[in-house]
C-alpha cells in the first residue's frame, strides 16, 4: 500500500542551488529505497534562478532519474531549455535525446521494479551489498539504473572532474568507448557536455531511435547494445504503452542470451510470451569490445556484408536482422 501504486513522486519544492542539485540525486535514491520507484526532482530548481551550467548539470541528472520533469514557481524565469542560450539548449537536447533513445530500457526497468519492488534508480549498495566502498559517503553521488548501467552525474556546476567508484569487474566507458577495470575509485575529466556512463560486463541495453515525444512515429527497429561476457542474459518486457490490456495478458517477454569463448559467440532470442506484437521489423545488435568475425550465421545461413558493419577504431560490431519469433546468430572468429 502506498503512493507508488498510483503516481510519480517528486522530491518537493526545491531551490536552484548547488546543495539542492546534490539532494536531487540522493533524495531520489532514498525514495527508491523506501519503495517509491517513480521519482525525480524539479529539474533546474522550483524556486530561484539556476545558472546556465547548473541547469545543464541538472538536466543531465534528470535524464537519468525515473521521473524527468522541468518545473518552476510562477514568479521565476521560464525553465524550457530554449529559454537559455544556444549552448544550454544544445546540451539539454543531447541529454533529452539520450533519454528518449533509452525508453525501451526505462520501460523494462519500470516493469522489473513492479515485479520485484526493487528501485529503478539504485544506490550502489543495492546491487553490491558486500562491497564496502558502495557504502562510503562519496558513493551516494552515483547510482545504478537496474543491473547494468552505472551513472555518475556531475553535481556541482563548477566541477570539471568527477570522482566515482566502479565495483569489481570490467566496465565499458560509454563516452570514451573503452574498457575500464573496476574495484577502485577513479577521477576523470568531465567537460560540460559529458555525463559519465558505464555498462557492466554482460550488460544488455535496449534502445530505439530518437523521438520528440512518445508515439511520434512507429518504432520499427530495436537496438540491443551488448557488452559481452562469457554468459549474458536479458529479458525484455513490452506492451502497448497506453492501455491496461497488459493486465489481461496482452504483453510480450523476449529473452536475449549470449555465450562466447575465444572462437565462437552465440546470440539467441527466445519469445517467452508473445501476446503483444509491436511495430518492430528489425533488430540491430551492437556488440562492444569485439573483433571482426570471419563468418556470421543466422540460423545456420551465412549473413551477407550488407547487414554487417564494423568500427575498427572502436571495436564495435553492428548486425541488423529481421525480427522473427526465435533465431540464433553465430559468430566465428
Amino acid at each position: 500500500a502506498g503512493v507508488q501504486r498510483y503516481s510519480a513522486v517528486w522530491t518537493g519544492d526545491n531551490e536552484s542551488t548547488e546543495e539542492h542539485l546534490k539532494l536531487a540525486c540522493t533524495m531520489s535514491q532514498n525514495l527508491g529505497l523506501s519503495g517509491v520507484s517513480f521519482v525525480g526532482s524539479d529539474v533546474g530548481g522550483f524556486m530561484g534562478e539556476p545558472t546556465n551550467d547548473m541547469y545543464v548539470r541538472w538536466m543531465q541528472l534528470g535524464a537519468f532519474t525515473p521521473f524527468f520533469r522541468g518545473h518552476s514557481a510562477i514568479d521565476t524565469k521560464a525553465r524550457e531549455p530554449f529559454s537559455f542560450n544556444e549552448n544550454v539548449e544544445e546540451l539539454s537536447r543531447q541529454a533529452i535525446q539520450k533519454r528518449y533513445k533509452l525508453i525501451p530500457f526505462w520501460y523494462n526497468e519500470f516493469y522489473n521494479s513492479s515485479q520485484t519492488g526493487l528501485p529503478i534508480m539504485r544506490s550502489m549498495f543495492v546491487n553490491y551489498p558486500k562491497d564496502e566502498n558502495c557504502y562510503r559517503n562519496e558513493a551516494q553521488y552515483q547510482f545504478m539504473i537496474g543491473e547494468n548501467l552505472l551513472v555518475a552525474p556531475v553535481l556541482l556546476s563548477t566541477d570539471r572532474f568527477k570522482k566515482f567508484y566502479l565495483p569489481e569487474g570490467k566496465w565499458y566507458d560509454w563516452n570514451g568507448n573503452k574498457i575500464v577495470v573496476g574495484g577502485r575509485w577513479s577521477v576523470i575529466e568531465v567537460p560540460l557536455n559529458k555525463i559519465p556512463l558505464y555498462i557492466k560486463e554482460g550488460g544488455i541495453i535496449p534502445m530505439q531511435e530518437v523521438q520528440n515525444y512518445i508515439g511520434e512515429k512507429k518504432i520499427e527497429q530495436l537496438e540491443l547494445v551488448i557488452f559481452p561476457s562469457q554468459k549474458s542474459e536479458y529479458i525484455l518486457y513490452e506492451d502497448d504503452g497506453q492501455s491496461y490490456q497488459y493486465e489481461n495478458g496482452k504483453y510480450s517477454l523476449t529473452k536475449f542470451s549470449l555465450e562466447k569463448d575465444l572462437k565462437i559467440t552465440k546470440l539467441q532470442t527466445l519469445k517467452l510470451k508473445a501476446d503483444f506484437k509491436s511495430d518492430r521489423k528489425k533488430y540491430l545488435f551492437t556488440l562492444l569490445d569485439t573483433k571482426l568475425p570471419k563468418k556470421i550465421f543466422l540460423n545456420d545461413k551465412e549473413l551477407q556484408n550488407s547487414v554487417i558493419s564494423f568500427d575498427k577504431e572502436k571495436n564495435i560490431l553492428h548486425i541488423t536482422v529481421n525480427d522473427t519469433d526465435n533465431f540464433n546468430i553465430r559468430l566465428e572468429y
